[in-house]
């Protein structure tokens, strides 16, 4: 075994999705630029995906950040383009995972 230097294992196996680990030095405030829907995950699920503008990652949208979102902007997707949404860790019933806020540094709804 002969290199044993340091190596990030979340920078080994990049991943196109936000993860909880993307927000461990605090919240973000990003701007949607849309909303589409595509296959997630080991079976290929077809979810909600939100993207941002000037950011390579995307969200997976559960029905709860979904749900946080329609309270803000409405139920229209088309209309939550250009918004400012405020993303953060929080407490969920599996345990942290990353929550919509309705501003930066607010609770999670």
């Amino acid at each position: 075994m002969g290199n044993n230097k340091a190596m990030i294992i979340d920078d080994m196996y990049p991943s196109r999705y936000f993860k909880c680990a993307d927000f461990e030095t605090g919240e973000r405030e990003l701007t949607i630029a849309g909303v589409k829907t595509g296959p997630v995950g080991q079976d290929q699920e077809i979810k909600p995906i939100m993207e941002f503008a000037g950011e390579k990652k995307l969200l997976v949208l559960n029905k709860t950040n979904g749900m946080a979102v329609q309270k803000l902007y409405g139920n229209d997707t088309v209309g939550w383009i250009g918004k400012p949404i405020t993303l953060g860790l929080g407490q969920t019933s599996y345990g942290p995972g990353i929550q919509v806020k309705a501003k930066f540094g607010d609770v999670p709804f």
